[in-house]
């Protein structure tokens, strides 16, 4: 586990004092007239490694360009202090040679201080002003792919980045954890200055490893993604309506399971080869949402003390008050009497509120992703919400790297080695039924829905049909047409789901965010049973899609089912998720039963011919002939579209429709016995880690 980050807030700020008739070196930006009547504006720049000061120096240039006249404050240089340990005392980084031409004195003849000067020269009593700016230093990690034409890359980080204090923190066989020091400058930018258009053109600067965000108090760029419903399949409403006793809740518990489609097979599976782990550690789900409340439903996942069942109960679902309560009792609801089990209850739930106009957080909502990736035996964190980029408003952003300016993208990219951060995102739905339902990929400017493709963002869609022969996607939930799948997984949420929304009010929504819910809690159950194999966030990726049954491939009707290329496979299932992923499995008219798979056997061949047997996952008979009366899921690990930055498909699921198998399809198992598909296996699963035979 890496060190607890301690953040140093400095009340110093960068070296210069904006002056505008000394910048008209390039077009200026127009102030506003009402400047008084608008809120201050804070840009915030991250210098994730790299060459902090010389991006600092350009940052700054770039704003003195343009006109912009920040705020500054004095600050003296003590006896035997250089220009450049000021600069350090104040928390610069180094070195400090790039700065040097920014700093203005009361001196004229030190208004421009050549770069050897800088660190030698001795300036007590030298008054310099500085922007009145903050600058956070903390300790950061990144992962550093291992290269084999490149075997010292991680050791060039570490020298190149020898200012940022860089250390090697971490080696695996495939990357190595590289530990740092990243600056975040936070510059208040004057009411009456565009922001917004300064933003948009910092952005576009060609620096490498900065990052772009804005914070203006008391507005927050998270969207709400709730639909309340005023009823409800399950009658909760009309028991809450009648609701007299605490004990009427004493005699029923509703499952959320129940809303999946499970495979009973798998459930017993699970009892008999694995067993129950009660006694495992608890892994962390965090609520990236609403505020959320301690419930009667929810000790000891959340609350330090029990909370007591209600005298009376209300019907109520505001979002902005109740939408983390109702996906924390998704997943966490303990049942005992208080009327629902959640998905996982033996979990332990944290709330970070990112619609906090206060942000009372104290921290942006990356920073604190970052703090918690290394939370044991695991963590998920649950984002139900979308936000556009700081620095583009437009629905499209320009190129798809673009969205790496964004700090929430470049965390979820590189922090954390190899475990990195896993998060279960809602694919979201239009705010009016008359908005447009959109494609996610990319370049769609909306965060972190368009993150879908990095092996640790498993991004899920709402289904209204969830059982296994008739599913059907909720058809206002965003989707993901193109090969490459941003949206993953579909789960049950397009329905209402109803659940404690308060400490003594029940209420009703559904939507994307039911969904995501789900499957966060299906995620923690499986680190919770399995955290060795999961602590990969690849593997965990995968399994969650290749453990969903696949949509079919016509409707009732017998026409081509459309959602079936909205999605990367189906329909989640708990129960199969559930088995252990360190065996392979394969189904048949006696249930599921472990195997020591040790190769395909010969002659196995797939039709049509593009799915090598080495990267098949998952093969079900799905017998919806004549064109899938098998599904495969493959591997995308490798394919020649695959984005290098996206470390080339890991995590990206394909799905196979297949007419037929060959008669001599099967695997060869370690004891030397052959499986033959064609004698009545229905499924065959195969195990996450690949060993060999034991």
């Amino acid at each position: 586990m890496l060190p607890s980050f301690k953040a140093t807030c400095l009340a110093g700020g960068l070296l210069f004092i904006l002056q505008s008739h000394a910048w008209a070196q390039s077009q200026t930006l127009t102030p506003a007239a009402n400047a008084s009547q608008l809120p201050p504006q804070i840009i915030n720049v991250e210098l994730d490694g790299g060459l902090a000061a010389e991006n600092m120096a350009e940052i700054l240039k770039f704003l003195r360009k343009k006109g912009v006249a920040l705020a500054t404050r004095p600050a003296k240089a003590e006896p035997g202090e250089t220009i450049c340990s000021v600069l350090l005392r104040f928390n610069y980084p180094t070195p400090c040679g790039p700065l040097g031409d920014l700093i203005l004195t009361e001196q004229a003849n030190l208004r421009r201080i050549n770069q050897p000067l800088i660190e030698s020269r001795e300036a007590a009593n030298t008054v310099f002003y500085l922007p009145d700016i903050d600058i956070v230093q903390r300790q950061t990690s990144r992962a550093i792919p291992n290269r084999s034409n490149d075997p010292f890359r991680a050791e060039n980080f570490v020298k190149n980045w020898k200012d940022h204090k860089a250390i090697l923190y971490d080696r695996r066989l495939t990357e190595v954890t590289v530990q740092y020091v990243l600056y975040r400058l936070n510059i208040p930018i004057p009411a009456e200055f565009p922001a917004d258009a300064v933003l948009k053109e910092l952005a576009a600067l060609p620096l490498n490893n900065v990052s772009y965000d804005m914070t203006v108090p008391g507005q927050t760029r998270f969207k709400q993604n709730a639909i309340p419903a005023d009823f409800d399949e399950s009658s909760v409403r009309e028991l809450c309506k009648n609701y007299k006793d605490p004990a009427d809740l004493l005699s029923l518990t509703r499952p959320y399971s129940a809303f999946s489609d499970m495979d009973t097979d798998a459930i017993e599976a699970t009892r008999i080869y694995t067993g129950i782990v009660d006694a495992a550690p608890k892994p962390f789900v965090h609520l990236l949402d609403t505020k959320l409340s301690p419930l009667p439903s929810l000790y000891p996942a959340y609350g330090e003390q029990p909370v007591p069942l209600p005298s009376k109960c209300d019907w109520a679902f505001t979002p902005g008050a109740h939408h983390a309560n109702l996906l924390a009792g998704i997943i966490a609801s303990q049942g005992k009497g208080t009327g629902f089990e959640g998905i996982a209850p033996n979990v332990n739930l944290r709330s970070f509120d990112i619609f906090d106009p206060d942000n009372t957080n104290a921290k942006p909502i990356h920073e604190y992703i970052e703090e918690n990736t290394y939370d044991q035996p695991g963590a998920v964190f649950l984002i139900a919400n979308d936000r556009p980029s700081a620095y583009d408003k437009a629905p499209t952003l320009p190129v798809r790297n673009t969205r790496f300016r964004e700090p929430l993208a470049t965390t979820l990219l590189l922090k954390g080695g190899i475990q990195r951060p896993f998060v279960v995102v809602a694919a979201g739905q239009p705010d009016k039924p008359a908005d447009p339902v959109i494609n996610i990929d990319a370049r769609t400017n909306m965060f972190p829905q368009n993150l879908g493709d990095l092996p640790n963002v498993v991004v899920v869609t709402a289904c209204t049909d969830c059982s296994k022969a008739t599913a059907e996607v909720y058809p206002k939930a965003n989707y993901s047409a193109d090969s490459w799948k941003f949206v993953h997984v579909a789960a049950p949420g397009g329905q209402p789901i109803s659940g404690w929304t308060g400490p003594d009010t029940f209420g009703a929504a559904f939507g994307t965010s039911q969904s995501a819910a789900f499957v966060a809690g299906v995620a923690a159950n499986m680190i919770r049973r399995h955290p060795d194999v999961y602590g990969h966030n690849g593997a965990l990726k995968y399994r969650l899609q290749t453990c969903a049954w696949p949509l079919p491939h016509y409707n009732a009707s017998g026409v081509a089912n459309g959602d079936v290329a909205k999605i990367a496979t189906g329909v989640i299932d708990p129960a199969v998720c559930n088995l252990n992923p360190r065996k392979s499995w394969v189904k048949d008219g006696n249930g599921w039963r472990p195997v020591d798979f040790k190769r395909w056997a010969p002659n196995t061949m797939f039709s049509p011919g593009q799915s090598p047997p080495g990267r098949v996952l998952r093969i079900m008979r799905t017998a919806q002939a004549p064109a899938a009366e098998w599904t495969l899921y493959v591997d995308r690990d490798g394919d020649d579209d695959a984005d290098s930055q996206i470390e080339l498909g890991l995590g990206q699921v394909r799905k196979v429709p297949v007419t037929k198998l060959s008669t001599a399809a099967g695997i060869e198992l370690c004891d030397g016995t052959t499986v033959r598909f064609a004698d009545g296996v229905r499924d065959f699963y195969r195990a996450s880690m690949r060993q060999g035979c034991p």
